[in-house]
């Protein structure tokens, strides 16, 4: 191959691109608690797609969404939906980064409406894909700890706010 031809995508496989999330995901919240990087790890190995949250619960061996909740909230973690929401848009980045393969191709590869992914990447990141896409997965991460970082300090306000 000539130097000045482009080289052409590397396929990476799906274990591979969860692998790989799992390792920057563990690697941005190193301070999680054993049971969330469970739930972190659970989560980037269906790439965000849970079905029901009580099921989801129950599958980690808790009673219910709500205890799941609870867990979340004290890791520093958004909810279920949410988290679910950021790992699905991180996920869609890292496969895009490695093979350029299109958020449609991706939905429609998951028999899933694009729409949806589409909106999933805008409720997450408050941004349209093209936008998260040029700015690139190191960004994203980085947005994605200020999100957990965020709530924590929100919540040790209110435990402040609660004690005093």
């Amino acid at each position: 191959m000539s130097q000045g031809a482009p080289r052409p995508p590397v396929a990476i496989t799906q274990q591979s691109d969860v692998d790989q999330l799992h390792s920057i995901l563990l690697a941005a919240l190193p301070s999680l608690g054993s049971v969330a990087r469970d739930i972190v790890d659970r989560l980037a190995n269906c790439h965000g797609e849970i079905g029901s949250a009580d099921r989801f619960a129950r599958r980690l061996g808790l009673r219910n969404r709500y205890r799941l909740s609870r867990l979340l909230a004290r890791e520093g973690l958004p909810q279920i939906e949410e988290l679910s929401a950021w790992i699905k848009t991180l996920a869609s980045l890292a496969q895009w980064e490695n093979t350029r393969l299109a958020l449609c191709r991706q939905a429609l590869e998951a028999q899933r409406e694009p729409g949806t992914y589409y909106r999933t990447v805008q409720r997450a990141t408050g941004m349209h894909w093209r936008d998260v896409r040029a700015l690139g997965l190191n960004y994203v991460i980085v947005k994605f700890v200020e999100r957990c970082s965020a709530r924590s300090a929100d919540q040790a306000e209110a435990v402040a706010q609660d004690t005093a």
